[in-house]
């Protein structure tokens, strides 16, 4: 496997944000194995890999993995996932953003469609359904911040980047020494 990261750098970020945030739990630490699956592409030798299996723990003693790929044919932009607990899951099967299935214990899964946000927290509700208007909500509560210092945003900061360049850097440890590694803690 080459030096260039590529699946898990580009959209196992995304997961791994989604599911810290989801959760409130960070990640910890990490055991990671990739596979290559198309070495040529378009003539073009590819050094990088397409699928990335991680299995991790958390700051709040939960575990979780993830499969991360770029090469499951019929999936594209598929971002799927189970969050368990105690008492109920939560799931989504990718297909939709605004909505997100849930059962309490001895239950089946229902749904929930979210198409409005309080992007501000003061009880006006946005359109969000989708990736697009995200972005245009992430917007508002920058500009909004700016303006009301005490206000706090969703949104990620400098800190959750660094956070998440250094889950990235661990989870290439771990595939590198084939071992369990730490998410560095170290503040720059």
């Amino acid at each position: 496997m080459g030096s260039s990261p590529r699946v898990i750098a580009d959209v196992g970020t995304h997961y791994f944000d989604l599911v810290e945030f989801l959760t409130g739990h960070k990640i910890t630490e990490v055991s990671a194995l990739f596979k290559q699956v198309h070495p040529k592409r378009g003539g073009n030798v590819v050094d990088t890999e397409d699928i990335g299996v991680v299995i991790y723990k958390t700051d709040k003693n939960a575990i979780g993995s993830a499969i991360i790929s770029q090469s499951l044919i019929g999936n594209d932009n598929l971002l799927s996932y189970t969050l368990s607990g105690l008492n109920g899951s939560f799931k989504s099967n990718g297909d939709k953003t605004s909505s997100i299935l849930y059962a309490t214990l001895n239950e089946q899964f229902k749904g929930i469609e979210i198409t409005q946000i309080d992007t501000l927290k003061n009880g006006k509700l946005h359109q969000a359904v989708t990736f697009v208007e995200s972005f245009t909500e992430s917007f508002r509560q920058f500009y909004h911040e700016i303006e009301n210092k005490n206000f706090t945003s969703d949104y990620a900061n400098f800190e959750d980047g660094l956070h998440s360049m250094q889950l990235i850097e661990a989870i290439y440890q771990s595939q590198r020494l084939n071992q369990w590694v730490k998410v560095s803690k170290e503040k720059k």
